[in-house]
């Protein structure tokens, strides 16, 4: 398929469904330019794709249009000829990827305000989300830029952004594939969106690809999170905090858990940096303007604080706490569920940790935080979190001062039991590493 023309394919047909059936030959004639064989190729795809959503009219009116320009439409004998041979060409597996990148755009293109849309459409092709889907949108969104229309070029960009943070969101499939295409989107973005030409929209792009690297699976931590770093200090040069106050502030924040988690370097100046980073989103993240960011700061802002190096240890668990009490006044269950459940998870694990107090009470106070995040954070529909629970409670019962000491060993083994059955070694090698040590010394003790 001729990809530099794709857009532009698409763009006439989007028009043609768009406008009334007797201006078709009125816009067929305006872009004679563009009727060529593999138009209408992508007016079959299209069509076969309309058919299996129910779309008969459109499949039909598509078809059609193409019967009526001349275009060749294989019987489906023939289709089953051209497929006989078994394995595809690697041009036809080209295509494929190619399909769904339309198929994806298509919905962009008549669904503008409808996130749902896309999401049903990457529902209906994430067998396609792997690795080979970054290599073709690297190598096809290149040879779709054309110095000599910049505003087709700023309109493409715009729609593979918006599809980087659909497929950075999307909760299916195999996560680090959906960030690795998201990256390779938002990389191809900034090729047209540059600081120069398109500074806002360079620094949205640069903030966004700095979360992606921040959570990326693949690739060395260490560098992932340099890269992330990095991304963040470009946005920063044009989010200031008196033009783009919110920005300046998200992208701090964004900064401040950057550097929290940060592998090179001096540990305990990571950890200074980030509570800086936190204070200084502080000034524009007022709670009775800004509730949501206010507590989610306070809640990075607790994590930052209860693994401190510097300080007293036992004075940084109790700011930690005081700040995740903090977010829960916002984040509360009916409000803010996902949220809540998180914060819940860090209150447990600054509990555990704890140094004042009885160590029985505050292990109690860390399995009743835990307990309660489950009931949001459940398998189905947060699997990854459902594990860190789990092994989070295994390691609390196996410290358990009240109760049986058998009876919270057997417990534990079944947190870690649970916890593995999400932490593969395929999925999570690491955290699948971790859990099944615990579990091994959990059943020794046992």
């Amino acid at each position: 398929m001729n990809q530099p023309r794709l857009p532009d394919y698409l763009t006439l047909i989007q028009q043609l469904l768009v406008n009334p059936r007797t201006e078709a030959d009125e816009i067929i004639n305006r872009h004679r330019e563009l009727i060529d064989q593999e138009f209408f190729k992508l007016c079959q795809i299209l069509a076969e794709q309309f058919q299996q959503a129910g779309e008969e009219d459109r499949a039909n009116f598509l078809l059609s249009l193409v019967q009526k320009l001349g275009g060749l439409i294989p019987r489906p004998d023939e289709r089953a000829v051209a497929n006989a041979g078994g394995s595809r060409s690697p041009q036809e597996e080209y295509d494929e990827y190619i399909e769904v990148l339309m198929a994806l755009f298509k919905a962009q293109l008549e669904n503008p305000d409808n996130p749902q849309a896309i999401e049903a459409v990457l529902v209906q092709y994430q067998d396609k989300f792997d690795l080979m889907l970054t290599v073709v949108i690297k190598d096809w969104f290149p040879s779709t830029i054309d110095p000599n229309y910049p505003e087709r070029n700023e309109s493409i960009a715009l729609m593979l952004h918006n599809l980087a943070i659909a497929f950075y969101q999307f909760p299916l499939g195999t996560r680090s594939h959906n960030i690795e295409i998201a990256m390779s989107c938002y990389e191809c973005v900034l090729s047209v969106y540059t600081q120069a030409t398109f500074p806002e929209e360079w620094a949205a792009t640069q903030n966004n690809l700095g979360s992606a690297y921040q959570d990326r699976i693949q690739g060395d931590k260490s560098e992932n999170i340099e890269a992330a770093i990095a991304c963040y200090k470009a946005a920063l040069q044009v989010y200031t905090q008196e033009n783009y106050p919110l920005d300046w502030a998200m992208t701090h924040n964004n900064l401040g858990n950057s550097y929290n988690i940060r592998v090179q370097g001096d540990r305990a100046q990571n950890v200074e940096a980030a509570i800086g980073c936190y204070i200084a989103a502080f000034e524009v993240y007022i709670v009775e303007d800004f509730p949501q960011h206010w507590a989610m700061t306070h809640n990075n802002l607790g994590n930052t604080y209860r693994d401190r190096p510097q300080g007293d240890p036992a004075e940084n668990i109790e700011q930690a706490i005081s700040c995740y009490q903090n977010a829960l006044q916002i984040r509360t269950r009916e409000t803010f569920p996902p949220d809540w459940a998180n914060t819940q998870i860090n209150l447990g694990e600054a509990y555990y940790k704890r140094v004042q107090g009885e160590k029985s009470d505050n292990i109690e106070q860390a399995i009743s935080c835990y307990k309660n995040a489950l009931t949001v954070q459940t398998r189905e529909a947060y699997p990854q979190r459902w594990a860190h629970i789990n092994q989070n409670l295994g390691r609390a019962y196996c410290d358990r001062v009240k109760g049986k000491k058998n009876q919270n060993i057997k417990q534990a083994i079944s947190y870690y039991e649970s916890a593995l059955q999400v932490y593969t070694p395929d999925t999570f090698p690491e955290q699948a590493a971790t859990t099944q040590k615990h579990l091994e010394e959990a059943q020794q003790q046992g």
